[in-house]
């Protein structure tokens, strides 16, 4: 019989797969996903003008996640039920994301928690992402987001 610890991960494991999180947080190279990057970001979203690049959600505690507390991870994700409930901040390109900030901030408590715990158990890789970099060129620095 597996553990409940087991179960946590697994469920962890399970929403991150569904969610396509691998997909969006590694980097890709014609499009195939980089070999040993898996979820250390870099994975580059072009639109006319802009840019946005997935951040790496490694437990690196340099470059990644790994200096998130379980809250912190809470904390992000809920402030966008607030944006839900009361309406935009202020957007600017420094603040473009195309994290599904809104859905993930419908889970349950558990239901994060259990991603937490999954992406705590991944290899961290220290990748140094730049997220907002055409912004960046152009002289706009804000703080990135993502």
């Amino acid at each position: 019989m597996a553990s409940s610890r087991a179960v946590h991960l697994k469920y962890g494991e399970y929403l991150v797969t569904l969610a396509g999180c691998i997909e969006c947080h590694t980097p890709a190279k014609q499009g195939k996903l980089v070999q040993g990057m898996t979820l250390a970001g870099g994975q580059e979203f072009r639109f006319p003008g802009a840019m946005a690049v997935s951040a790496n959600i490694t437990p690196d505690l340099e470059t990644g996640i790994g200096r998130w507390s379980e809250q912190n991870l809470l904390d992000r994700v809920y402030q966008y039920k607030e944006y839900a409930e009361k309406g935009s901040p202020q957007v600017g390109p420094e603040s473009f994301t195309l994290m599904p900030w809104l859905n993930f901030a419908q889970l349950k408590p558990e239901d994060l928690k259990a991603i937490y715990a999954f992406l705590r158990t991944r290899q961290p890789i220290y990748h140094v992402v730049d997220l907002h970099s055409v912004w960046q060129a152009q002289g706009n620095r804000g703080k990135p987001r993502g």
